[in-house]
Formats: structure tokens, sequence, C-alpha cells
């Protein structure tokens, strides 16, 4: 089988041909690079100082996660579960990359409480509320799994969840003050 790429601005085109008299065989839409199957990927430098490298991973033309280069969720993708398949063509093409060993994207990141709640501007805590919103989810998932399911990292984040909740709960407060 003879696999030819067609690169057309931001997409990828993917076909295969039988060797025999090259009879069409599959055409692929997709994103970026070609990965496995229908999934295909864009690597991104970091927009941010600090930043880091991540990846957006597509199933045909739909974004399914983004990831960063150090395991954590990128745009938002907290709690995503990566496809079996494009977890190990990952780990192989990406090898100093880290990626979740149980293969759900998360991020238990706790810089926000660095900034003290007064030094930040409306924007910067409705977009902490969003975030800590996605965390505290995520925590909860934990909760629901079987013992036997628990990993380590949900034993690391443990003692910080009551940290998280009353950061969340302050940050509500200190929104609904400066609405009044």
């Amino acid at each position: 089988m003879k696999e030819e790429l067609l690169k057309i601005e931001d997409s990828t085109v993917v076909i295969f041909y039988h060797e025999k008299g090259s009879l069409f065989v599959n055409e692929s839409k997709s994103r970026g690079d070609y990965l496995i199957g229908c999934y295909s990927y864009l690597k991104h430098p970091p927009h941010t100082t600090p930043g880091d490298y991540h990846l957006h991973v597509y199933a045909d033309s739909n974004q399914i996660f983004a990831i960063n280069k150090n395991g954590t969720a990128h745009d938002g993708y907290h709690g995503v579960r990566i496809p079996n398949k494009v977890y190990k063509v990952l780990k192989s093409k990406f090898h100093d990359w880290t990626f979740p060993a149980d293969k759900i994207i998360e991020s238990f990141n706790y810089t926000y409480f660095l900034n003290d709640i007064s030094e930040l501007n409306y924007r910067e805590i409705l977009n902490e509320i969003d975030f800590f919103a996605s965390e505290t989810n995520l925590f909860e998932k934990y909760q629901k799994m079987p013992p036997s399911l628990l990993t380590e990292r949900y034993e690391k984040i443990k003692p910080n969840y009551e940290r998280l909740l009353k950061r969340f709960q302050d940050l509500f407060i200190e929104s609904y003050n400066r609405i009044k």
C-alpha cells in the first residue's frame, strides 16, 4: 500500500493506494500532521512566557484534546481521556514529552494561590473561577472512582482540595463584591 500526503493550508489529506494499479482506497480529512487512523495533530510553541510547547489533537477535523509538553491540560481540556491508539503513537513520536500513565489529561495546578485576590483584575478573577470549576469537576470524578483505580496523583492532590474550595469561594465573594 502506498500513502500520499497532500497539504493544503492548515489541512492534510492522506490518500492510500493499493500497490497494484494504484486503486484509490481512502481519503482522510484532518488538520495538521497525520498521527494514526483518523487522528492528526498540530504542535504549537509557547504562546506566553513562561509557556510550554503543546499539541492539539484532532479526530478528522474536530479537536478532541490539547496537552502541554509537561502533561498538563491545555486550553481547558482537563479530565479528557486520550484514545489508546493515539496514546501509543504520541508516546513513540514525542519521547521527551510527559503523557499521563492513566491516559487522563489533568492539571491540578495551584500556581494561582500565589496571587492575592485583591491584586487581580475582574477578568483574571473570572478566568480563575473557570479554571477552578474545571479542577473541582476533575477532583469529583476522582472521588467517584473505585479505590483500586485511584491513582498516586489523586493522593497528592487530595490535601489541596480544601484550599481549592476555599480559594474558589473567596473568588466568588470578591466577584460579587466588585459587581455591587
